[in-house]
C-alpha cells in the first residue's frame, strides 16, 4: 500500500441516508465539519472511495476515525440528523421527476379524447414503446378513420387497434411505477 497522504481537496467522501438518497462527494474537511455538527445520522452509511468501495455504518466510520459517536456524544440532545448541504446523487431510489397522475393522466386523456396513446412512454423515457404507439395510433386509428370515408369496412380495422391501444395503455397505467431510468414515479 502506498502510504503517501492523498490530496486533501480530493472528494472522496459518500453519504447515504437511512431514506436511501446518496449525498457527496465530501472532501476530509468537509467530512469532518459535518462529522461535527452531527449531520450524518448514526442509522445512515458511509463510503470512503469510488462505488465498488463498501458502505459501513456512521458509527463505524466515527469511532475507527477517533471522532465521539454520534449516537453517543449527542444522546442526550437527540437532534433530528440533517443531511449535507451538497445536493443528492443518483441513486437506486431516487425519485423521478414525472409524478404518477401526470403519467396516468397523459397516458389515459391523450388516448381517450383524441385517440393519440404513447405519450405517457415518451415523457417516462421509454421511447421504443411510446414511438411504437404513437405510430400504431396514428397510422392505423387515424388513417384508417380517414380512409373509412372511401373504404367504410375500413373503420373496423381502426376501431380494433383503439380497442387494443386502449388497454395496452390502461394496463400500464395501472402497472408502471419506474421511469425508464428505474426512478419511482412522484407522489
Amino acid at each position: 500500500m502506498n502510504d503517501v497522504p492523498s490530496d486533501p481537496s480530493e472528494k472522496t467522501w459518500w453519504y447515504r441516508s437511512p431514506s436511501g438518497e446518496i449525498y457527496g462527494p465530501y472532501d476530509d474537511a468537509e467530512f469532518d465539519r459535518y462529522a461535527g455538527e452531527g449531520r450524518f445520522d448514526p442509522v445512515g452509511s458511509l463510503r470512503h472511495g469510488e462505488d465498488p468501495s463498501p458502505w459501513e455504518s456512521v458509527d463505524s466510520v466515527m469511532s475507527s476515525r477517533g471522532a465521539p459517536s454520534s449516537s453517543g456524544a449527542r444522546a442526550e440532545e437527540a437532534p433530528k440528523a440533517t443531511p449535507p448541504l451538497e445536493r443528492p446523487v443518483e441513486s437506486t431510489t431516487a425519485v423521478s421527476s414525472i409524478s404518477r397522475t401526470a403519467f396516468i393522466l397523459t397516458a389515459l386523456l391523450p388516448g381517450v379524447l383524441l385517440s393519440i396513446f404513447g405519450v405517457h412512454n415518451l415523457i417516462a423515457g421509454y421511447t421504443g414503446k411510446g414511438v411504437t404507439q404513437l405510430a400504431l395510433s396514428l397510422v392505423l386509428v387515424w388513417g384508417m378513420g380517414c380512409v373509412s370515408v372511401v373504404l367504410p369496412p375500413s373503420i373496423c380495422l381502426s376501431a380494433v387497434v383503439w380497442i387494443g391501444l386502449l388497454i395496452w395503455t390502461i394496463v400500464e397505467a395501472c402497472t408502471v411505477t419506474h421511469d425508464q431510468q428505474g426512478r419511482r414515479f412522484a407522489g
